[in-house]
């Protein structure tokens, strides 16, 4: 299995990887340096245990993020590179700072983050999105605590995969987990 500079070198040799960020089950994700600027290059990897491989859930956060491309304090989608022999990778935006509950340790008041975030998530729902199942990990603040900005949408849902109420309950239900993460720091 591909791992690294090796990984990443599939799909786009003009990257550098400058750090690992995390290594889960069948998910890669890796700060990269191209041509000066800090991405961030999230890659599937097909393990073949305990189930089949299955890219496609992982690219839902790549199609979520296609969406939200005027959306303000999210980390923007630059590049999928869809599926290849299993693997899968996109490239997104980096959003340089501190998670949400290091920020709160730090200083950062709810109020504010809550501020920041809800109108976040306002625009996120108006693009037909939601269900994101935030928490503090998934906000970043910037070093000098002046914008909040979403860098992981998870998988989320879609407001045509359901019916307008089940929506609604989706969208509250991101609402109450912002709550909830901001008031236990989670």
């Amino acid at each position: 299995m591909l791992e690294g500079q090796e990984l990443v070198d599939y799909f786009d040799s003009d990257l550098r990887v400058v750090e690992a960020f995390r290594r889960k089950d069948r998910k890669r994700i890796y700060q990269v340096e191209r041509a000066g600027e800090f991405c961030v290059f999230k890659a599937y990897c097909p393990i073949k245990k305990p189930r089949k491989p299955n890219p496609n859930g992982f690219l839902r956060e790549a199609r979520i993020l296609e969406r939200l491309t005027d959306v303000e304090r999210v980390s923007h989608l630059l590049k999928d590179y869809g599926v290849k022999e299993g693997y899968a990778a996109f490239l997104k935006e980096f959003a340089a700072g501190i998670h949400l509950d290091d920020a709160l340790r730090q200083g950062v008041t709810e109020e504010w983050a809550r501020e920041q975030v809800t109108e976040t998530l306002r625009q996120i729902h108006g693009r037909g999105v939601a269900g994101l199942a935030l928490n503090c990990g998934d906000i970043i603040v910037s070093p000098d605590f002046s914008k909040a900005t979403i860098i992981d949408t998870g998988f989320g849902s879609f407001s045509e995969e359901y019916g307008g109420g089940d929506f609604e309950r989706l969208k509250k239900e991101d609402f109450d987990r912002l709550e909830q993460s901001l008031r236990y720091g989670i």
